[in-house]
């Protein structure tokens, strides 16, 4: 999901679009050094294992074997678009409000703030949340109180 927000920002900003005023992603390297697994194309018992291993699962949902059979494909396409995603150049950088939000025990990502620094022309602020990858699911009311004091001082500048 945090590929296909920062590729849309530079679409819109691209197409003469309005572009957004803050920018959050998570769960994310900076695209030209993104880690990436390729677990998509594994068998479904092997696939199951390794998203369990990322923390993708809760353990109880394990048991709902009609459950995990409906989110099987959406999940699997997921990891493929992240597999098969290619990075091109981004001359201009982004000149919104950036939010980064790692995972402290993500095995996904790194901490690479000098790098999301240069990428954009504002200041970037960084999170990092105690988690796996699927950290997430466990801060939502932090990540909303995140989202809120950004937007709050995007619209404060405004003034």
């Amino acid at each position: 999901g945090a590929y296909i927000a920062y590729e849309l920002y530079y679409k819109l900003k691209n197409s003469q679009t309005e572009t957004p005023e803050h920018l959050f992603l998570s769960g994310i390297n900076p695209p030209m050094l993104r880690k990436s697994i390729k677990i998509s194309h594994l068998d479904n018992d092997t696939f199951l294992e390794q998203v369990v291993e990322l923390g993708g699962i809760p353990s109880d949902l394990l048991k709902h074997k009609d459950v995990l059979n409906f989110f099987f494909p959406i999940l699997r396409n997921d990891f493929r678009i992240v597999e098969e995603y290619k990075y091109e150049y981004k001359s201009k950088k982004i000149d919104c409000g950036l939010t980064i939000i790692l995972g402290s025990d993500d095995k996904l990502t790194q901490n690479y703030n000098n790098i999301w620094r240069e990428m954009a022309e504002k200041e970037v602020e960084f999170y990092e949340l105690k988690g796996n990858h699927f950290f997430l699911h466990n801060h939502t009311e932090l990540l909303k109180d995140i989202i809120y004091k950004n937007l709050m001082f995007e619209d404060e500048n405004k003034k």
